[in-house]
């Protein structure tokens, strides 16, 4: 035993090489959080997706003009937020803000948008004559849509309310996930050298759609942009008189009895073949594409008078695409397909390079198989996330 107010010296190298040992192991704790917290970030999306997605029966009723919002799970997680982006003439955002919602300050009472007055602009203006007439959209030839600013609108906007349509997803519920401000939807594009109608016109807009198809093609922007697109109609279409089919989730259709059309969605995350493919089984950690095959997706998109593609978030996981090696036959056992075909075998190509080819194989198909006379087609590359 050693004297009292003396430093015992075995004692002190035990406690000294365990220190050492443990700090020898840090780097790996340190390695293994990060690899955790990088996996988290790369597959956020699908994450969020596959912990807040619902049987169809229960994300879209089989009749319109429902209350709805009732079969959406409520979440009460802190989530973080961010301001919409104004943008000048040039299309550069000219100031941006990102605050979580327990440091987001309190609105003065002075600064309190009136509810009254909003609700009451708001009224009148959908009780002008032009909006009941249903008024056509004139618009210049001229004027180049693309070049504006977003103009915040509390009086006609937002044009409707996420507890009033029963076709959102509890992924983009934002409201119902936690967010408490509402502003972010009362911004609407003001083009610079002409004048858009202040509000959408979803009568207007279905009898233009009459007798034809709407079809999103693309990942899951586009899936939103479906979901946002049938809220917006929503007030057009009669109780009993729409519903909705589900192929697998794959393809999703808003059927317009009383307009004869179609507002529809099909889950192409990379336009071409992939094994991705299957909306309720896309989270694969290799994903792996056909660059050159189209037909297995594109036999849906005949007849559409209306196509909108887009593919671009899912390309940002990577830096190298694994692109399927070209073969006879598709005899390979690791990575399997519910259609029995494999991805084993496969090379890594620059994803720019990857995505080159995809848009060739695509714009082909287009030239090949679209009539411009009936057929509008739409692009869109570069896109926000989900959380913008």
């Amino acid at each position: 035993m050693g004297l009292p107010g003396r430093r015992n010296p075995l004692l002190s190298a035990r406690r000294a090489a365990a220190s050492l040992r443990r700090s020898r192991r840090l780097p790996v704790y340190v390695a293994a959080v990060f690899f955790v917290a990088s996996v988290l970030l790369m597959f956020r999306d699908e994450i969020l997706y596959l912990t807040t997605a619902r049987s169809p029966s229960s994300s879209l009723p089989t009749t319109g003009g429902s209350a709805g919002g009732a079969g959406l799970a409520r979440r009460e997680e802190l989530v973080s937020v961010n301001k919409p982006v104004l943008l000048g003439h040039g299309g550069k955002p000219e100031k941006h803000h990102s605050v979580t919602e327990r440091h987001r300050p309190k609105v003065s009472a002075k600064r309190r948008p009136n509810k009254k007055a909003a609700k009451a602009a708001r009224k009148k203006f959908m009780a002008s004559p032009a909006v009941a007439a249903g008024a056509e959209v004139n618009v210049p030839e001229t004027c180049n849509l693309s070049k504006g600013n977003w103009v915040f609108d509390n009086a006609t906007y937002p044009l409707y309310r996420e507890q009033e349509c029963e076709y959102l997803t509890a992924q983009v519920t934002c409201t119902r996930n936690g967010r408490r401000d509402d502003g972010y939807q009362k911004w609407r594009w003001q083009p610079r050298d002409c004048d858009l109608p202040l509000a959408f016109d979803a009568r207007l807009f279905m009898e233009r759609l009459r007798g034809k198809r709407l079809m999103f093609v693309g990942d899951s922007l586009n899936r939103n942009q479906w979901e946002s697109m049938v809220c917006l109609v929503r007030p057009a279409l009669s109780p009993g008189k729409s519903y909705v089919t589900w192929w697998d989730g794959q393809r999703v259709v808003l059927h317009a009895w009383e307009y004869n059309a179609t507002v529809e969605f099909y889950w192409a995350p990379f336009l071409v073949e992939s094994n991705s493919d299957d909306p309720k089984a896309h989270s694969i950690r290799d994903r792996v594409i056909k660059p050159e095959a189209i037909a297995a997706h594109a036999g849906d998109w005949v007849g559409v008078d209306y196509l909108v593609f887009n593919t671009y978030i899912w390309w940002m996981n990577t830096v190298n695409m694994k692109v399927v090696l070209p073969t006879r036959h598709d005899q390979f056992t690791v990575i399997r397909r519910p259609t029995g075909k494999t991805w084993e075998e496969y090379d890594e190509v620059g994803r720019i390079e990857a995505y080159r080819r995809v848009l060739d194989t695509w714009a082909t198909w287009v030239n090949d198989n679209v009539d411009p006379a009936r057929t509008s087609v739409f692009f869109m590359s570069v896109s926000p996330l989900h959380i913008r």
